[in-house]
């Protein structure tokens, strides 16, 4: 059981069977880091799991920690942009592998991970695969509205138009 925070190296692996219990943070490496934990990790309340994505090549580095065992996710799970990254729409980051898993984390904090306008977090698929993503954010109805009845109006405009000229 750990109460402060934890900075795991890069390319740690912890090989006990047993479970291992973060209530005070858990960072990895050296930005971005993995680390392997052939056991089950249990996040507690008051703990948060700082994933640093960025870097310089295509799709960026991130953050992953990969599990053997049971990943019960709790606390709160910080996003950090690393080496002045700047994610783009169809981005996705792999930030958890597990055998399985459980709960939800309370709070998810993009403070230091903003996202360029016209672009949203997608977290769909983070308990199910351990992947976030980067989506583009879709135009409202009344936007999809306006834009039909425009092309109607052109359409229209266009056949008096051909219609007109003899």
């Amino acid at each position: 059981m750990f109460f402060g925070l934890v900075n795991v190296r890069n390319g740690a692996m912890l090989t006990g069977t047993g479970t291992s219990f973060y209530e005070g943070g858990l960072s990895l490496g050296n930005s971005p880091g993995m680390a392997t934990n052939a056991g089950s990790v249990s996040f507690g309340l008051d703990n948060v799991y700082l994933a640093e994505i960025g870097g310089l090549n295509p799709g960026g580095q991130f953050d992953q920690l990969q599990v053997g065992g049971k990943l019960s996710f709790g606390g709160t799970l910080k996003l950090m942009w690393w080496d002045n990254f700047s994610a783009k729409a169809g981005d996705v980051f792999d930030l958890f592998d597990w055998g399985n898993s459980a709960g939800r984390f309370v709070n998810i904090d993009t403070g230091d991970a903003l996202l360029a306008d016209g672009l949203r977090w997608d977290f769909t698929r983070l308990y199910t695969t351990g992947e976030i993503g980067v989506a583009a954010v879709p135009l409202p109805g009344a936007v999809w509205l306006f834009i039909g009845g425009l092309l109607t109006v052109l359409q229209f405009n266009r056949n008096v138009k051909a219609g007109s000229s003899i």
